[in-house]
């Protein structure tokens, strides 16, 4: 048993050595997975109530990109921009959502709140 947790931290440390500039903080695993299993859900053509699948994966796709081009020590308003685009998803057509979101990102930026 040893050995094999000996071996499996020495694969951790030469990983973490090989990728010391690259982390994931818990809110961008929580939507990685969030990702996923919209993934999987829009494969196996699972219905969610009230919601479309589609649209809350391109949604958590721009916050991705939204991550990647505004690193930003406080990103929580850039996950407050996701959830109410979802949220806006019930009532208003996909065009209509990003555009809004795009805005409020832009604003946010302009604002220096990211």
């Amino acid at each position: 048993m040893d050995s094999q947790t000996d071996l499996s931290g020495q694969i951790l440390q030469q990983w973490t050595a090989t990728t010391a500039h690259f982390s994931l903080t818990k809110k961008e695993i929580f939507l990685l997975a969030a990702a996923l299993v919209l993934i999987v859900l829009l494969v196996g053509q699972v219905p969610v109530p009230y919601f479309n699948v589609s649209h809350i994966l391109l949604l958590t796709l721009f916050t991705f990109l939204g991550k990647g081009f505004f690193p930003a020590t406080k990103d929580t308003p850039l996950y407050f921009a996701l959830i109410s685009g979802v949220l806006m998803t019930l009532y208003y057509p996909i065009f209509q959502v990003l555009l809004i979101y795009f805005l409020l990102i832009g604003f946010m930026k302009v604002l220096k709140v990211l």
